[in-house]
C-alpha cells in the first residue's frame, strides 16, 4: 500500500498559528499548532511532510518528532511582483495578505476583486488585472471590543452589532452599535472606491461582515459574493500546486 501524499499549509498570523492537513490533495481538518502532531498520529508515511508556511509573527514552532520541511512563500515576492502578479504596493505588505490576493487574482482571471479579511486587523484589498492594487488595515472587531476598557466607566464589549437606523437610548447600545458604526461606514466608503465584480470575506469575524454586506446590499445583489473561512490555507495550497518548481 502506497504511503498517503500530506502536505501541511501554515498560517501564522498576528494572534494564531493554525496548519491545515491536506491529505492526497484534499483539505482534512485545520488544526492550531499544539495539536499537530496528535492530529497526524493515524496518518502513517515515512516520506518528510512539506509545510507551506505564511507568517507575519514567528511563532518558533517545535516539531519536536515529525519529520518535515518548512517553505516560507515569502520567497517568492519580487519587488514589485508576486509570481506573475503586480504587486502595486510597498515590501511592507503583509504575506498573508499577498498570498491570498495573488489566488484570487488568479481564481478570478484579474476580474477586479474586494477582499475582506477579519481577523486581528480588518484588512480591504483590491485585485485587478493590474495586480495588488492596494488597501487599507482597520482594528478588527475584537480590537474594537476591548477598546472601550479604556474608558473610566466603561468596560469591554462582549459583541458588536449592526446599527440600527434608530439612534441609541442607553450606553451599552451606544458602544456596540457604534463599533457596528465605524465597520459599516468603512465597508460602505469602500465600496464606493472602485466598482468590483466580486468580494470575497475571509477571517475570523467574517460572519459580521457578511451581515453588513447583506444590510447594504439587501438580498442577494452581491453576484459574485463569496465568504471562504479557510481561504489563507486554500491559498498557500494552490501555490503549491501551481509552482511546485518553486516550492520544494
Amino acid at each position: 500500500m502506497m504511503d498517503p501524499t500530506i502536505h501541511l499549509t501554515l498560517d501564522e498570523g498576528n494572534s494564531t498559528a493554525t496548519f491545515a492537513i491536506i491529505l492526497n490533495g484534499k483539505l482534512k481538518k485545520v488544526v492550531p499548532f499544539e495539536n499537530l502532531e496528535s492530529s497526524l498520529n493515524d496518518i502513517k508515511t515515512n516520506r518528510k511532510i512539506p509545510i507551506i508556511k505564511s507568517s507575519v509573527k514567528d511563532y518558533k514552532i517545535n516539531y519536536k518528532h515529525l519529520n518535515v520541511s518548512e517553505f516560507d512563500v515569502s520567497s517568492l515576492r519580487l519587488e514589485n511582483q508576486f509570481l506573475e502578479m503586480p504587486v502595486n504596493y510597498n515590501e511592507t505588505l503583509g504575506i498573508d495578505r499577498l498570498v491570498q490576493s495573488y489566488y484570487l487574482f488568479k481564481l478570478f482571471k484579474g476580474k477586479s476583486t474586494l477582499l475582506i479579511d477579519s481577523g486581528t486587523f480588518l484588512t480591504l484589498n483590491w485585485v485587478s488585472s493590474t495586480g495588488f492594487d492596494g488597501g487599507y488595515i482597520l482594528p478588527g472587531i475584537n480590537l474594537l471590543k476591548s477598546s472601550y476598557d479604556h474608558g473610566e466607566n466603561l468596560n469591554a464589549l462582549d459583541e458588536v452589532l449592526i446599527p440600527s437606523r434608530e439612534i441609541p437610548k442607553n450606553t451599552l447600545d451606544a458602544m456596540n452599535m457604534g463599533a457596528g458604526l465605524l465597520i459599516e461606514g468603512a465597508l460602505k466608503e469602500a465600496l464606493s472606491l472602485k466598482k468590483v465584480e466580486h468580494i470575497v470575506v475571509t477571517g475570523g469575524n467574517g460572519e459580521f461582515v457578511k451581515d453588513i454586506l447583506e444590510k447594504l446590499f439587501k438580498e442577494n445583489v452581491i453576484k459574485g459574493y463569496l465568504r471562504e473561512k479557510l481561504l489563507i490555507h486554500k491559498a498557500l495550497y494552490f501555490l503549491k500546486e501551481q509552482h511546485s518548481g518553486d516550492i520544494q
